[in-house]
């Protein structure tokens, strides 16, 4: 099955290394130790997942016409696919960031895929001292799957530990998929020869802005490593925060946007004077009822946005008036996007777009930070069918920076322990690590302020 544009685009960022790969970690508690046969489980549920998920027993190929296509894999040996680590230290304290974790998430965001294996890979990290719990990291092709994807990955995964017994016959990670059908992409779903919206919102920038002021980072510049810090904030500040939000009609997603801005704000140079914002956006609302809500896929948008050192530092207080145009901003984008949805992307070339991208090295950026957030694992997800065990407690969504994209990539997930997680990445060159341990401090500062007022 040919690629759609978005997907394509992905695959080539891929291949050139401007972009590698995302991922979705989650911590899960079991009834049993962590042993050989729950190594055995682990297989089996990942088996039963590519059964569930075609897209995850395939690969992007570029064909003889130049073409992106998706090839699946004739064979899969999930030995060569799931990865088992064990921790070297204890971890002491619930509230202290995972350094090990943090650790090897920077590694697999700086790993690319190689074929004929499916394009995506599971990393288990384990205590064997503390062995009833496994950190599970399922890294992932952005052109197989978006965020949200993520998150249903460990939905099922947990659903499938669940349901795999030790007495079953759980083989040997070796299986020949099963040929099915892939889910369209939205392009495939929109109404054909109509190029009037874009998935991707337009800048609502002030005439007097001038591009010298706006604070990107330094210029595109060849792939370098990602650097990749954790933040968590504990489960009573995250519902504090949520329901501040509430109160102060926005949302957490353009919350965080704002004070992201303002952390900034604090430490760049005051010369500089907006910063911008891409906010992805799912967009699962446009599939039509006979693909679940639960498919793993790429059903994503783009909103941008941008914010004025005036605006956001004016007052000693947090700028809630910001917040809610920021969440104005998103409503208005999804309105239109969900109430006239047509294709709006041209068929995909490959040369001429790596030649494009090329063109980009040296160039300024499009953005200040980027913003993901697939929002809170579903309570459906937590009850296991009434089973305690196993469950899922922590969760961070992470991904590797795009060489031409935002200088600063910032994602967002609230797991099962009630807890939002924010994943910080940047490359190396373009932004210093002083200035993120800076915005970062900053950041968590501003969050605890604001739910302790």
């Amino acid at each position: 099955m040919s690629s759609a544009s978005l997907e394509a685009d992905c695959a080539l960022r891929h291949d050139m290394h401007f972009y590698e790969n995302a991922a979705v970690s989650a911590t899960y508690h079991m009834e049993h130790p962590f042993s050989e046969v729950t190594q055995l489980l682990i297989r089996k549920a990942c088996q039963d997942l590519v059964e569930q998920h075609p897209i995850l027993s395939t690969f992007p190929w570029k064909d003889d016409e130049g073409k992106l296509v998706y090839r699946r894999s004739s064979e899969i040996d999930l030995t060569k696919m799931i990865f088992v680590h064990e921790r070297k230290n204890k971890k002491s304290d619930i509230k202290a960031e995972d350094s090990e974790l943090e650790t090897l998430l920077q590694v697999q965001h700086n790993l690319s895929f190689s074929p004929p294996l499916p394009f995506w890979r599971l990393c288990i990290l384990h205590d064997p001292l503390d062995n009833t719990e496994f950190t599970a990291c399922f890294v992932f092709h952005h052109s197989i799957a978006d965020g949200t994807s993520g998150m249903i990955f460990h939905a099922s995964f947990l659903r499938a530990l669940g349901n795999c017994k030790s007495k079953d016959d759980l083989g040997n990670g070796l299986f020949e998929p099963k040929e099915q059908p892939l889910l369209p992409s939205l392009e495939d779903l929109a109404p054909k020869g109509s190029y009037g919206v874009n998935m991707t919102s337009e800048i609502v920038e002030s005439e007097s802005v001038s591009e010298s002021s706006v604070w990107k980072g330094a210029s595109i510049m060849p792939p370098s490593d990602t650097q990749i810090r954790l933040m968590t904030i504990d489960n009573m500040a995250s519902s504090s925060l949520a329901m501040r939000c509430r109160a102060e009609s926005t949302t957490v997603t353009a919350a965080l946007q704002t004070i992201i801005a303002c952390a900034f704000f604090d430490h760049i140079p005051r010369g500089f004077t907006t910063v911008r914002s891409s906010v992805p956006y799912s967009a699962r609302r446009l599939l039509p009822p006979n693909i679940p809500q639960d498919s793993i896929g790429v059903w994503i948008g783009e909103i941008k946005d941008e914010y004025h050192r005036e605006a956001t530092t004016a007052h000693s207080e947090f700028p809630w008036d910001e917040a809610r145009r920021s969440r104005q901003i998103i409503e208005a984008t999804l309105s239109r996007v969900f109430n006239d949805h047509v294709s709006s992307m041209k068929e995909f070339d490959y040369d001429k777009n790596e030649k494009s991208l090329l063109s980009k090295i040296g160039q300024s950026r499009g953005s200040t930070f980027e913003l993901s957030n697939i929002g809170r694992l579903p309570t459906k997800d937590l009850e296991n069918g009434g089973s305690k065990f196993p469950f899922i407690g922590r969760m961070f969504l992470s991904q590797a920076c795009s060489v031409s994209g935002s200088a600063v990539e910032i994602s967002v997930v609230t797991g099962g322990d009630g807890c939002l997680t924010l994943t910080f990445a940047w490359q190396t060159g373009v932004v210093s690590a002083d200035l993120m341990d800076s915005v970062r401090a900053s950041v968590l500062n501003k969050i605890h302020e604001i739910t302790q007022e």
